[in-house]
């Protein structure tokens, strides 16, 4: 056998170990993903399915003034009052302070040069 015919079987050989290994590995990280797959949970009535919903009478004298209010409304009533009683209590936000300073000597700055 040749030299140059012997490089080939050894490239090929090479070649196909190679890619053996990577389609073994392939298969292993696939049985993996199946074993440790996320099973569907069964399905649970929320905790507040069985409370009234929130609604808002706008007049008292009309009774089929009732509208019934979002959860986006609620959300964001509920947060306004958190942040107003964090402001009321004093728990302020820190402040950022931005200093400046000149970069350089002047004559560094009059060649145009910066460090």
């Amino acid at each position: 056998m040749s030299e140059f015919m012997q490089g080939i079987s050894v490239t090929v050989v090479g070649m196909g170990l190679v890619f053996v290994s990577l389609g073994l590995l392939m298969f292993i990280i696939m049985g993996l993903m199946w074993l440790l797959r996320t099973r569907p949970q069964p399905a649970v009535a929320p905790a507040s399915a069985g409370a009234a919903p929130f609604v808002l009478d706008p007049d008292p004298a009309e009774p089929a003034g009732n509208a019934e209010v979002s959860p986006e409304i609620v959300a964001a009533i509920a947060v306004a009052l958190a942040a107003w009683q964090a402001r009321r209590a004093g728990n302020r936000p820190p402040q950022t302070s931005v200093v400046t300073f000149a970069p350089g000597s002047p004559a560094w700055r009059a060649s145009g040069r910066l460090s």
